[in-house]
């Protein structure tokens, strides 16, 4: 083992000349620079500071006030075909009773229907010749 005296000393790095003569000069010239660049740095920061919330706050009312209003049943009913319903309710297994079942009928509403109901209607037919002539359709 030898001893850290033992080991030779050589200058394996070398400086330019002057280069410690002329250090703090440079050093003093590059915070110099930095201050001058970071001085509307503040300014920056504050503006922003206050800008972002609002700026956030007037998107977030934006898609607020953009959402679809939520139609009701009945609107959405009536923007359907009346022939696309009722192939729906032919083809699908709901009977008469269960809808008018989830229908909410008053009273007044139910003793109409329980005194006129449609398969007790007359019609002539002369009535239901015309009927047929105007749809265009022969059902008999």
């Amino acid at each position: 083992m030898r001893k850290l005296e033992d080991i030779p000393k050589k200058d394996l790095f070398e400086a330019p000349e002057g280069y410690f003569d002329r250090l703090p000069g440079i050093i003093q010239t590059r915070v110099a620079e930095s201050e001058k660049q970071s001085a509307w740095l503040p300014y920056f920061t504050t503006s922003l500071k206050y800008a972002l919330p609002v700026l956030v706050i007037g998107i977030g009312a934006i898609f607020y006030w953009q959402q679809p209003e939520a139609q009701s049943a009945e609107t959405l009913l009536t923007s359907i075909d009346t022939t696309q319903l009722v192939a729906y309710l032919d083809e699908s297994d709901v009977s008469l009773d269960d809808l008018l079942e989830s229908v909410p009928l008053d009273q007044i509403e139910a003793d109409a229907i329980d005194q006129n109901p449609i398969n007790k209607i007359i019609i002539d037919e002369e009535d239901l010749e015309d009927l047929s002539n105007e749809f265009g359709a022969d059902y008999f």
